[in-house]
C-alpha cells in the first residue's frame, strides 16, 4: 500500500513541481519528495499517544500503589483486632473503659483466657469465652471490623482501577509499537531516496547538464532530509514494546490481586470460630493473613511493573518530541 502511495505521490510531484524535469535528477527529487513526505504527521500522532499512555500508566501505577497502602493499613487493623484483649488492657490502664459493664466483661475475658491456655476447642469454657468475646465485639469490636473491611474495599477498588489502566496502557503501547515500526520504515525509505539523490546530484553537477534551479532544490532536500538517521528511530518500537509488556504484566498481577483481595474481604474468610488462641481460631486468622499478603504482594508487583511501563512511555514521548523538528525541517524543503 505504501509503495502505491509513493508511486502516486512521485507522479504528482513530477507533474506539478516547478523544478521537475525528465532527467534522472528530476526523477530522484520526485522520489525523495514522495518518500519523505508525511513522516512528521505520523510522529506527532505517536507523540500524542505516548503522552496519553504516560498519563494512563501513571494513573495505574498510583492506583496500584494506593492499593498496596490500603492493604498494609488493613493488615495493621486486622492485627489490632486479633489482639483485642491486649487493647482492652491498654484502654483500662489509660482510663478509657468508662462503664462497669465494659470493665466487668474485660476482667472475665482476661481470667478466662488465662485458664484456657491448654483448653481444647470442644471445651465448654471455650464456648463461654467465645460468647463473652462476642458480647465485647458488640460493645467495642464492630468499629475495628468495619474499618478493616473499608480498607479492604479500597484495596479491591484501587486494584481494579489500576488493572483497567494497565490494560488500556498495553493496548496503546501495542499500537505505538506498530506505528513506531512503520515510521522507522518510512524514515529508511526517505534516507535511501536522499542517498540516491545525493549521488545523482553529484553526477549531474559533474556532467554540467542540470538546471540551476533543480540543483538548488536537490541541495535543499539533501541538506534538510539528510539529517535523518534510522538509528534514532530504533527506540520508538522498542520502548513501546517494553511498555506494552510491562503494562500486560501490571494488568495480570493487578487482576490477580483484585481477585485475591475480593476473597480476603469476604465474611467467610474474615469470620472467627471459638476463642482467640484456639487451633481453629488461629487457622482462620492465618488463612486470612495469607490472602491479604498475597493481595498486597500482587498490588506491589502491579505498581512496580506499571512504573516501568510509565518510564518507557516517557522515553518514547521524549524521543518523538525530539525527532519532530527534524521531520518538519525535512518536509519544509520538499515544497
Amino acid at each position: 500500500m505504501r509503495k502505491k502511495i509513493a508511486i502516486i505521490c512521485a507522479s504528482f510531484f513530477a507533474a506539478t513541481n516547478a523544478f521537475a524535469d525528465l532527467t534522472e535528477l528530476g526523477t530522484a527529487i520526485a522520489d525523495a519528495q514522495a518518500s519523505c513526505v508525511g513522516i512528521s504527521g505520523n510522529i506527532k500522532r505517536l507523540q500524542v499517544l505516548a503522552g496519553v499512555n504516560t498519563a494512563v500508566t501513571g494513573v495505574g501505577t498510583v492506583a496500584s500503589g494506593g492499593a498496596l497502602y490500603a492493604g498494609i493499613k488493613k493488615a495493621e487493623i486486622d492485627k489490632e483486632a486479633e489482639n483485642v484483649q491486649l487493647l482492652m488492657m491498654d484502654r483500662l490502664l489509660k482510663g478509657e473503659m468508662k462503664t462497669n459493664e465494659e470493665f466487668g466483661l474485660f476482667m472475665k475475658v482476661i481470667i478466662a483466657t488465662k485458664k484456657l491456655k491448654d483448653a481444647k476447642d470442644d471445651d465448654p469454657r471455650v464456648k463461654e469465652l467465645a460468647g463473652m468475646l462476642e458480647e465485647y465485639k458488640k460493645l467495642k469490636g464492630d468499629a475495628l471490623k468495619e474499618k478493616s473491611k473499608k480498607w479492604g474495599d479500597w484495596r479491591t477498588g484501587l486494584l481494579a482501577g489500576g488493572t483497567a489502566a494497565s490494560i488500556t496502557g498495553a493496548i496503546i503501547a501495542g499500537k505505538n509499537k506498530n506505528d513506531g515500526a512503520d515510521i522507522k520504515d518510512m524514515v529508511q525509505g526517505c534516507v535511501d531516496s536522499v542517498k540516491k539523490l545525493r549521488g545523482v546530484s553529484m553526477q549531474a553537477m559533474l556532467d554540467g547538464e542540470a538546471d540551476a534551479g533543480v540543483m538548488v532544490k536537490a541541495g535543499e532536500i539533501i541538506a534538510a532530509c539528510g539529517k535523518y538517521t534510522v538509528k534514532d528511530f530504533d527506540g520508538m518500537p522498542k520502548w513501546s514494546e517494553v511498555a506494552m509488556w510491562s503494562s500486560i504484566a501490571a494488568g495480570a498481577t493487578g487482576a490477580a490481586g483484585t481477585a485475591t483481595s475480593i476473597v480476603a474481604n469476604t465474611e467467610a474468610v474474615r469470620k472467627r470460630d471459638g476463642a482467640p488462641g484456639t487451633d481453629k481460631w488461629t487457622q482462620q486468622a492465618n488463612a486470612e493473613k495469607g490472602w491479604n499478603i498475597a493481595s498486597n504482594v500482587l498490588a506491589g508487583a502491579s505498581a512496580v511493573t506499571g512504573a516501568v511501563a510509565t518510564g518507557f512511555n516517557i522515553a518514547a514521548l521524549a524521543n518523538a518530541t525530539r525527532l519532530i523538528g527534524t521531520a518538519e525541517e525535512c518536509e519544509s524543503s520538499l515544497d
